[in-house]
């Protein structure tokens, strides 16, 4: 009996994953190497630090890697449905995205308020501004069930929407810029 207990034993610890194996280690931020705990010390060694701190990835971030790129400028249709032009380059209007790359992921405008963020993968920037898009997304889908049209945005010159409030005053409903900024452009351009 005394055999069996510890053959299982055994078996059970070979089972076992490495993060099961005690709360004391933990796994080196740069090579992924398991280490104890050093006084929340997160690199194995000198060089993983220095490595890590140069900006290149850390174990198990491949996202933040750099991809190829195997862009789809110049191709040109060969063949096609009645219709297409053959000879043309179908992807001439689409415009590359500028992807900056952040601390902790991409830099990326939030879905509610416009602002610029470093994104994880989420859309917005707080979780106010995530309910808020949800209940926006929500209302327009209920208008248009009922066949409501949302009312027009006012577009400024350069094709932002001219807000409804700005520092905490109402925008006049004659404003033609979306900010001072772009108003001092205009001025330029027609001076």
């Amino acid at each position: 009996m005394r055999q069996e207990q510890i053959a299982a034993a055994i078996r059970r610890d070979l089972l076992r994953r490495d993060d099961d194996k005690g709360s004391d280690t933990v796994k080196c931020v740069s090579c992924g190497r398991g280490i104890t705990n050093r006084c929340g010390n997160r690199f194995c060694s000198e060089h993983c630090r220095i490595w890590y701190d140069a900006g290149n990835p850390g174990h198990a971030q491949d996202w933040r890697q750099p991809k190829p790129s195997f862009g789809i400028a110049g191709w040109k249709v060969i063949a096609g449905s009645p219709g297409v032009e053959v000879g043309v380059d179908p992807y001439a209007a689409l415009k590359p995205r500028d992807r900056r790359q952040g601390e902790i992921g991409v830099w990326i405008e939030c879905a509610y308020c416009g602002n610029s963020f470093d994104s994880k993968g989420l859309r917005c920037c707080s979780s106010e501004c995530e309910r808020s898009h949800r209940e926006r997304e929500e209302n327009l889908r209920l208008m248009a069930e009922v066949g409501v049209d949302p009312a027009a945005k006012r577009r400024c010159q350069c094709g932002a929407v001219i807000p409804k409030w700005r520092n905490g005053r109402r925008v006049r409903r004659t404003a033609q810029f979306c900010s001072d900024r772009c108003a001092r452009k205009a001025r330029r351009k027609a001076a």
